[in-house]
């Protein structure tokens, strides 16, 4: 019902890798809303073998982070499956990033969270989320480098998302 790919984008002179993006993706049936499997043909099209199965593990949340910001799911961040755009729960991570700027609870970011540029980021999809859920979003600097922020977002108490954002060093302005 899912598949793993890797996708690069590469400067064919030198072999640098500039983007580099891992993902999994998953099947869905649109009538019962649930996983299905890959057509035959498509999985010999599409899927590689020789890429192994992605496992991530969660993020364990220290103690002392101590920034929450709650808010409501919004209709505008639904898909067509009713459930919340992947997209939406990174700008949930922004959002919850900016109104920590604005309360000082990180070292190093003291503007407006967009004029630092994203070098990477890590996301971890756990559970789900649909128009009206409540989330609550923790969200705290890596103890060795406050450049990376950790995000994990709760519904009903339980983890449906988390991602790790790592900014380069020097804001646009």
């Amino acid at each position: 019902a899912s598949y793993d790919s890797i996708i690069e984008l590469v400067d064919k002179n030198t072999e640098k890798v500039y983007v580099k993006k891992v993902c999994t993706v998953v099947s869905i049936d649109k009538k019962f809303k649930s996983a299905t499997s890959f057509p035959e043909w498509w999985r010999k099209k599409y899927v590689n073998p020789g890429i192994p199965k992605l496992v991530v593990g969660p993020c364990k949340i220290p103690r002392n982070s101590d920034h929450v910001y709650t808010m409501k799911v919004l209709w505008n961040d639904i898909d067509d499956l009713g459930h919340t755009n992947f997209v939406a729960y990174t700008r949930f991570c922004f959002d919850a990033a900016m109104d920590a700027v604005n309360q000082d609870k990180f070292s190093y970011f003291s503007r407006d969270i967009f004029l630092y540029n994203t070098r990477e980021m890590e996301s971890l999809y756990r559970g789900e989320s649909k128009a009206g859920d409540e989330l609550v979003i923790t969200c705290w600097e890596n103890e060795d480098d406050p450049w990376i922020l950790h995000f994990d977002i709760k519904k009903d108490s339980e983890t449906i998302f988390q991602a790790t954002i790592k900014f380069y060093e020097q804001s646009l302005f």
